[in-house]
C-alpha cells in the first residue's frame, strides 16, 4: 500500500505502465521522449501527475481496517511537501 501512496513514473520506455502512463521515444532523428496514456492513446510532452491511494474491496472479515490503520501509522513520519498533505482520507460505503 505504501507503493500506491508514492507512485513513480516509468524511468524508460521498456518499463511497464504506471496508472496508464508509459514513457515513449519518438521515431526518427529527434528521438525525443514523450508520455503516452495507454487507456486513451493520447500523447503529451508534459510530465503527468500521478494520483495517490487506492481502493480495498475485500469481503467482510479479511482485515481491511487493520490494513488501513497500518498504512496510517506507517505514513505518520512522512514530511509534508509541495502538493502533499499530511492527512489521510478514508471513505466507507455500504452495499
Amino acid at each position: 500500500m505504501l507503493s500506491k501512496e508514492h507512485p513513480q513514473l516509468p524511468k524508460s520506455p521498456s518499463d511497464p505502465a504506471v496508472q496508464f502512463w508509459t514513457r515513449q521515444k519518438a521515431e526518427g532523428p529527434s528521438g525525443q521522449e514523450y508520455w503516452l496514456n495507454v487507456a486513451t492513446r493520447t500523447p503529451q510532452s508534459e510530465t503527468p501527475i500521478l494520483g495517490r491511494g487506492g481502493i480495498i474491496a475485500d469481503g467482510m472479515g479479511l482485515g481491511k481496517t487493520l490494513t488501513v490503520l497500518a498504512l496510517v501509522l506507517a505514513s505518520l513520519k512522512e514530511k509534508e511537501g509541495a502538493g502533499i498533505s499530511n492527512s489521510t482520507l478514508i471513505g466507507m460505503s455500504s452495499p
